[in-house]
């Protein structure tokens, strides 16, 4: 093994990281992601307390405006859509989720299921080991051969003591 042969695998060890990041933040299916948008609805009501304000007016779940606090104004466009979408109603936030989401399923396909994300999720973190474990293994064979390599900051330190007992 040379030098180079570590680069390339440490330059894979990136991009199955990169995957691994990607997956879990990656698109949902339809369903799932309506239920995680009703969910984050759910309890943003109920830490509400049903009061919610938008520039200065304070709204109530039914979109009643019963007073105005005067000087009071929102420097938070987020919390000015949590409360539009409190407004607007559990039913009309389900009805625009899903609409949205089918829309764009049609264009970058109907995502993963959760089975799914997790079935490929493990088969990546193994992909991952491996290459961890070569690369601990090409590190030990420059050493013997050059001297000292540095590892990765963020090298695991379960599979630098596993490639060292394959070693001795």
């Amino acid at each position: 093994m040379s030098k180079r042969d570590l680069e390339t695998v440490r330059t894979d060890i990136e991009a199955k990281l990169q995957d691994i990041e990607t997956l879990a933040r990656g698109q949902r299916t339809t369903d799932e992601a309506v239920a995680e948008i009703l969910a984050a609805y759910d309890r943003n009501l109920a830490e509400s307390g049903g009061i919610y304000a938008i520039h200065g007016t304070l709204f109530d779940n039914d979109g009643v405006a019963p007073f105005v606090v005067g000087g009071l104004y929102s420097e938070n466009p987020a919390a000015d859509a949590q409360v539009l979408f409190a407004l607007m109603g559990r039913e009309a936030v389900e009805r625009q989720a899903r609409a949205l989401l089918t829309a764009h399923a049609k264009n970058f396909g109907p995502g993963l299921t959760k089975a799914q994300r997790t079935k490929q999720m493990a088969d990546f973190k193994d992909e991952l080991h491996k290459l961890e474990l070569e690369e601990e293994r090409t590190i030990l064979q420059l050493e013997g051969a050059d001297g000292f390599k540095p590892r990765r900051r963020e090298a695991d330190p379960a599979i630098i003591l596993e490639a060292w007992r394959a070693h001795l």
